[in-house]
């Protein structure tokens, strides 16, 4: 038999009984509390990032400024992230790409970035030429020929 629950208190409820975070997260989100699913999803930056981004896309934020600001906040943190990983920084600097005025924070992260080969110094060049971050190849540049001097060095 059909109760007289709509669908929306028949999935609040099933899944309210459950000890998942995806499930307690979609709870909130059916009960309209941001603050809630963002406690909830805070392990997951991607989650929150993307979370905010349907929050702001739907008209849920209606402060623009203040919205911007904490998009920002998130896609820095998130980008953050990623550059922590040798797979996947030109991810990160795609995200920062949206955030207005990003080019030094990614000066800043590619700066990081550890060069032990010829083909990864040949993407970090690269992307410094995409953000027209042409100042910080010579470093690039400088460092390749220290390691080649190094090893030249210990032949």
């Amino acid at each position: 038999l059909v109760s007289n629950l709509s669908c929306r208190d028949m999935i609040h409820q099933g899944l309210n009984n459950s000890d998942d975070l995806r499930h307690k997260g979609l709870v909130a989100c059916l009960s309209a509390s941001v603050t809630k699913v963002v406690d909830i999803f805070a392990r997951s930056r991607w989650v929150v990032l993307h979370f905010f981004d349907f929050l702001s896309h739907t008209g849920w934020i209606t402060d623009y400024e203040t919205g911007t600001a904490i998009r920002q906040h998130c896609i820095k943190e998130y980008a953050t992230n990623l550059f922590s990983s040798k797979e996947l920084w030109q991810i990160g600097c795609l995200y920062l790409k949206s955030v207005p005025g990003s080019q030094h924070f990614i000066a800043q992260l590619l700066d990081r970035i550890e060069i032990d080969n010829e083909k990864k110094a040949v993407k970090v060049i690269s992307v410094y030429r995409q953000y027209n971050l042409e100042k910080n190849i010579e470093h690039v540049y400088k460092l390749l020929a220290r390691q080649t001097f190094v090893k030249a060095r210990n032949q």
